[in-house]
């Protein structure tokens, strides 16, 4: 009989979101390393398959990189706490409270407009927002192209061709082999 593992544990809350993973980390891994990059696989097999995959670019870097992008967004570094069996991770983030504050006369919310608009590139990664600035300035080219542009590999370049297009940014024009990318405004 097969037992089944504990679930990964997701909360939003009003200020954070807060992750929790069972099991902890592997006994040789700090948390300190672990925000510098470091990486020890559970699973080689696995890891080897979403590498080939394109799914993730090298081992280590995706929490450096989450990190980043949280400063960018102007919210602070996440907290980690190592619990007896189990990591969670706590994200701090802005009130997400979607109640309108004030109203004009005639019913129409004034301030909720201003807090909407914003860049919405904000939840994107560095190599993503270079190969969007890359195709809205220059316009459509092929991967391969956007891959020596960025110093991307071609594989990563395509891969944050279709997460952009499935984000709504770009969408794709034409057949596979003579299509093109373009940007959406």
């Amino acid at each position: 009989m097969r037992t089944r593992s504990p679930a990964i544990k997701v909360a939003f809350l009003d200020q954070t979101i807060e992750i929790e993973s069972p099991g902890g980390l592997v006994p040789s891994l700090a948390v300190e390393d672990m925000v510098q990059g470091v990486s020890v696989i559970r699973n080689p097999a696995i890891a080897r398959v979403f590498l080939e995959m394109g799914l993730i670019e090298k081992w280590g870097t995706g929490l450096p990189r989450a990190i980043e992008a949280l400063t960018e967004a102007g919210l602070p570094a996440p907290e980690f706490k190592e619990l007896p069996i189990s990591l969670r991770v706590i994200v701090h983030i802005k009130n997400h409270d979607v109640t309108p504050r004030a109203s004009s006369p005639d019913g129409v919310v004034t301030d909720v407009a201003r807090d909407v608009v914003r860049d919405v590139t904000v939840g994107l990664t560095s190599s993503e927002r270079s190969v969007l600035a890359i195709l809205r300035s220059q316009g459509s080219m092929p991967a391969r192209e956007l891959a020596s542009q960025t110093g991307l590999s071609d594989r990563q370049a395509q891969c944050i061709l279709v997460r952009l297009a499935d984000q709504g940014f770009i969408k794709r024009e034409g057949s596979t082999r003579y299509g093109k990318w373009v940007v959406l405004e």
